[in-house]
């Protein structure tokens, strides 16, 4: 039977550590990637919300305007 020397065996080790170490830190990057979209995509949400939230505040200072001069104009 083949007994590889020792030196490769431990050659071998290094190799598949230093494979896992990139593998983990290839990862990590992916991992943070995802989370900073997400959190983009959270932000772009809130803005179209307050954008709309402005919008109907806007229309409903224009209606009550309206009827207020509706309202002293018929005195």
């Amino acid at each position: 039977m083949y007994d590889p020397d020792p030196r490769q065996k431990g050659a071998a080790l290094l190799s598949v550590l230093v494979l896992v170490a990139l593998l983990s830190a290839m990862a990590v990057v992916m991992l943070a990637d995802g989370r900073a979209a997400i959190e983009k995509l959270a932000l772009l949400r809130q803005s179209d919300q307050a954008f709309w939230y402005a919008l109907g505040a806007e229309e409903l200072a224009a209606a009550v305007i309206t009827q207020s001069h509706r309202i002293s104009g018929s005195r």
